[in-house]
């Protein structure tokens, strides 16, 4: 595969965190609900509000890296910045709600954002891999036309 074809399959490991988004995540809920079940916590400053906001950053984050799909030529660092904000924003929110036992059950929503999160990560690690080495050869003087 090609580094574009790589960027478009880790784009379709997004999409696999948008859709995993709409589908009941834990106890019944999609990624919705649970936020706005921690939004009504009560407290303006509180780790439930702050996991609240980290679950709308996952999908506004997740959303934006295919969204730039549609353009043709962007910088491989952006996908990762992406990728980490979203990762890393639902892996925050995650910890911050882990102590309420009626979202300990994982349900279908939850597996395939994980899934999602493993093809985008994976795929990166290709396309970046890809570049560095295209990069290399250009300095080599070899034909990087593959």
């Amino acid at each position: 595969m090609d580094k574009r074809a790589l960027q478009i399959a880790a784009k379709v490991g997004l999409l696999l965190v948008i859709i995993g988004f709409f589908l009941p995540i834990s106890c019944g809920k999609n990624g919705f609900e649970i936020s706005d079940t921690l939004r009504s916590s009560g407290k303006l400053f509180s780790a439930d509000r702050t996991a609240s906001i980290l679950l709308y950053v996952l999908f506004v984050s997740a959303l934006l890296g295919v969204v730039l799909l549609l353009i043709n030529k962007h910088f491989i660092g952006l996908d990762w910045a992406l990728f980490a904000v979203s990762s890393g924003s639902g892996l925050f929110a995650v910890s911050l709600v882990s102590k309420y036992s009626e979202f300990s059950s994982i349900q279908v929503g939850g597996y395939l954002i994980v899934l999602g999160y493993l093809v985008t990560g994976i795929c990166l690690l290709f396309a970046t891999y890809k570049t560095i080495r295209s990069s290399s050869r250009l300095g080599d003087g070899h034909d990087t036309s593959t």
